[in-house]
């Protein structure tokens, strides 16, 4: 599968991405960019353990 670590990362370029342009969250029906990096940025290690519990010990990029 995808590295998890990834993931984050792909947000922090969709923030880059979007000049800064975007609701306050509390207006939103998605979670803002900074909440998913946050949320993403503390799952990742977690991820990666289950994966570990399966076999799985390298990642796609």
């Amino acid at each position: 599968g995808y590295n998890p670590d990834e993931a984050a990362e792909l947000w922090k370029r969709m923030k880059a991405n979007s000049g800064g342009q975007a609701p306050p969250e509390f207006l939103s029906t998605h979670p803002s960019n900074d909440s998913r990096i946050a949320n993403l940025t503390k799952l990742a290690p977690i991820a990666k353990a289950e994966a570990k519990k399966f076999g799985v010990t390298s990642f796609r990029k």
